[in-house]
């Protein structure tokens, strides 16, 4: 929504959480997670892919069809829709915006323009895979789509503008191969042994070609490991385009990363690898068989602590999304949403005097400041540093409301009962003759050192000198606010019960009247540096 050039936004909050049926969990050192499943929408809990598209839509592969999720809801596709198969392994989205649905038994559809479409050579397609797993999915910027597949000696190409003509490219190789179509993804596959190969000793072989006018180049052994008695390769075997040109692929328990015609990184696990997908910070995720989801980044190796819950989950993708967050797709358990892994968590194992807090405040200088009522304690703690402080006064055993840094380094602490002014965050003493009794307050610095504070009915404008307090200004509300912020008219913002006010040049304005968006019963609100105003409701429009 947009008014008279300044936007407002309104976040919009339950009270009894944004998802209700959404479990949110919290485990000492792992990650706080979302857990979706069949309950929210998912056709099924058994998820083998999730793909963010351009649009930010979030798709997500299932034995029961592909579900897309808006941020709030899920709206699922099934053959009734148009999907040529049930079981759906893959997502891909082409260069025109198109959604592709690799299949289990290799017939293919595609998403455009909010409707489902079947390939009418899906039967021909059937054929010629003889039952084979699909194992990849490619669209060039041609309309050619290339399809693989497990222990099969060749590669379909399907042409969309040369009605829909399929053709079939042999594969006169060993074993594994990755191959590189003129755009669009790389494939991967695994060519059946011939009765005509010389065998020889047994061995494990990959290799890479590239795909032109629906033949290939002579092939490339990229690597060979001999003497190998067992599986000489995995339907879990797949290869991803990297920055600067680099290929990653795996292949049984090996991490291999391929340029410019030679292996620059190689890695081998104790267990087979069963995915490789790039998230949009350069981190290369590697799902092992029944292990927490480990990536590469920088020549190394690392296993997220904070991942230590999902050991057991059976993963099968990975996907990070525009705002940063991690979606883990599961065999077992639906989709597990993490807004982060770069984060710590403090609580009684590792320092904090209390598990419960009533307030948590960011402070500049990168300070966390937090508060409990249960020890009549506060801690602050500037990156891996954590000191604990007795609360002083028997006013601060109630709630705390507000805290804020001032420009002088004082801290000022609001609780429901009144305010206090604290010397510096490292010694904690009281200031003498500061306690004001100004209830429920919060608090924002003002330019040459003043302080706006906002109580429950009432603003004030105060100045500390030499440990004194003088109030500068009063302002009776006609409405109990709970939130302020300043904003970019010289002026303050107030998030009230009855919606949005403006404080400027000693009046009040109301936004509700005008706008009847503005007019809930608001618990937060904030003005970006761009002129953006952002609130909190707990009512759902």
């Amino acid at each position: 929504m947009r008014y008279k050039g300044t936007r407002f936004y309104l976040f919009i909050f339950l009270l009894t959480g944004l998802f209700t049926s959404v479990v949110v969990t919290a485990y000492s050192q792992s990650a706080p997670y979302i857990n979706y499943s069949v309950k929210d929408g998912l056709p099924s809990s058994e998820v083998y892919h999730v793909m963010q598209d351009s649009k930010g839509y979030m798709w997500f592969s299932t034995n029961r069809g592909v579900s897309r999720f808006n941020g709030v809801t899920f709206k699922s596709f099934t053959p009734g829709d148009g999907l040529a198969d049930p079981v759906i392994l893959e997502s891909v989205e082409d260069y025109k915006g198109r959604i592709w649905f690799r299949s289990l038994s290799g017939k293919l559809s595609y998403f455009y323009h909010d409707s489902i479409f079947r390939l009418p050579v899906n039967d021909t397609i059937f054929s010629l895979l003889k039952g084979k797993i699909p194992m990849s999915l490619s669209i060039d910027t041609s309309d050619n789509v290339y399809l693989s597949a497990y222990n099969q000696d060749g590669i379909v190409i399907i042409n969309l503008r040369n009605n829909y003509s399929v053709s079939f490219i042999p594969i006169h190789c060993r074993y594994t191969y990755i191959a590189i179509p003129p755009s669009g993804q790389i494939l991967s596959g695994n060519a059946a042994p011939r009765a005509t190969y010389n065998r020889g000793p047994d061995s494990a072989s990959l290799y890479v070609f590239t795909i032109s006018n629906k033949s290939t180049n002579p092939v490339k052994k990229l690597y060979s490991h001999p003497g190998i008695q067992k599986a000489l390769s995995s339907v879990h075997d797949n290869a991803v385009h990297l920055p600067g040109g680099e290929i990653a692929l795996s292949y049984i328990s090996k991490l291999i990363l391929y340029n410019n015609g030679s292996v620059k990184y190689m890695h081998d696990f104790d267990y087979e690898i069963l995915k490789i997908f790039p998230d949009k910070t350069g981190k290369l995720w590697i799902i092992l068989e029944n292990k927490v989801p480990v990536y590469y980044e920088n020549g190394e190796i690392v296993e997220p602590l904070t991942l230590k819950f999902l050991k057991d989950e059976g993963i099968s993708s990975v996907s990070d999304d525009n705002e940063g967050g991690l979606w883990f797709t599961t065999l077992n358990h639906g989709v597990y949403y993490i807004g982060s892994t770069d984060f710590k968590v403090w609580n009684t194992e590792n320092g904090l005097p209390f598990d419960k807090a009533n307030f948590v405040g960011v402070m500049p200088g990168h300070y966390i400041f937090a508060s409990s009522i249960v020890n009549k304690q506060v801690a602050v703690i500037l990156h891996d540093t954590l000191t604990c402080h007795n609360v002083p006064y028997e006013t601060l055993s109630s709630n705390i409301t507000g805290a804020m840094l001032n420009s002088d380094n004082t801290v000022w602490i609001g609780s429901t009962l009144g305010t206090i002014i604290i010397n510096n965050l490292k010694s904690f003493n009281v200031l003498p003759s500061t306690y004001f009794n100004i209830a429920n307050s919060s608090m924002i610095s003002n330019p040459g050192g003043t302080v706006w504070v906002l109580g429950k009915y009432n603003l004030y404008l105060v100045n500390v000198i030499n440990g004194m307090f003088t109030i500068l200004k009063y302002f009776p509300l006609k409405m109990p606010a709970a939130a302020f912020c300043t904003n970019n008219h010289r002026g303050l913002w107030l998030a009230s019960i009855n919606g949005l006010w403006e404080y400027v040049n000693d009046s009040l304005k109301y936004y509700g009247d005008k706008y009847p968006g503005l007019k809930h019963d608001m618990k937060f609100v904030r003005e970006s540096a761009d002129g953006h105003i952002w609130m909190a409701t707990p009512i759902r429009e």
